[in-house]
């Protein structure tokens, strides 16, 4: 990951909870914070799917619809004018739950309110209407945008799946795991994890604390069971120590 990607998930993470007005305790449901913090509606279907999505917006009378490759869902957002509708599977158990609203959480704030609140910063509030679709930009408002570094396209343009559910564009590969970074920082912050890894004396740079980070990050912080071992995988990787290009072609472990 970039180090500005990784800068703006801890940024974004840090105002998450000022909006919020207060942390939760571990294991977190971020329900009640986002309800504080964020325009956001949080919605639980059963067998959740772009049909189940499309009926529950048609009964609503919302102007919006889910127009992605048809596919089973664990979670989905649909964003638009600074406020957006979380959609769960609501069969899900409560730990996969926890982490698909913290993920589309992530997309909110990281794929749709920033580049937003960018776009409007730089470009004025009339560009609101092209952020909502309701116009196109001018040839002027593209060479602005374009001098600004900022970027006219919508949240739903990154939901494009292949009919077996895999990414096929490697930009929204990286959408993808920005929010997962983000959505894991929300719910288990990387401070907190090295403070309960220190009470119990143990530090990332031992692989052998993998297998006590993976049943914390399940236990304490609520991840699920996959997730937390895959997690405690990678931080344990991040932070190994180097290895000379001497030392890989001996094929010696440091």
């Amino acid at each position: 990951m970039r180090k500005e990607d990784l800068a703006d998930i801890l940024d974004w993470s840090e105002r998450f909870w000022l909006l919020a007005g207060e942390s939760e305790p571990f294991p977190r449901s971020l329900e009640s914070a986002v309800s504080r913090a964020l325009p956001l509606a949080i919605v639980k279907l059963p067998r959740l799917d772009g049909d189940s999505i499309n009926e529950y917006l048609r009964k609503s009378g919302l102007n919006l619809s889910y127009l992605s490759t048809p596919r089973s869902l664990r979670g989905c957002l649909l964003a638009r004018g600074g406020v957006g509708i979380v959609f769960l599977d609501g069969t899900d158990a409560a730990d996969e739950m926890r982490f698909t609203l913290a993920h589309e959480v992530s997309h909110f704030l990281l794929d749709h309110l920033h580049p937003r609140q960018r776009a409007i910063q730089s470009l004025g509030s009339g560009i609101q209407d092209v952020l909502d679709g309701l116009r196109e930009a001018t040839p002027q408002e593209r060479m602005n945008a374009m001098f600004q570094g900022v970027s006219f396209e919508r949240f739903e343009h990154f939901t494009d799946r292949r009919t077996d559910g895999t990414i096929g564009r490697l930009e929204i590969l990286r959408v993808e795991d920005r929010a997962d970074r983000l959505a894991l920082e929300l719910l288990a912050p990387l401070k907190c994890i090295q403070e309960s890894l220190a009470s119990r004396a143990a530090t990332f740079k031992d692989a052998r604390t993998q297998a006590l980070l993976a049943t914390i990050l399940a236990t304490e912080y609520g991840l699920p069971g996959k997730l937390a071992a895959a997690y405690a995988r990678f931080l344990i990787a991040e932070h190994a120590p180097s290895r000379s290009f001497r030392d890989w072609l001996r094929g010696k472990n440091i």
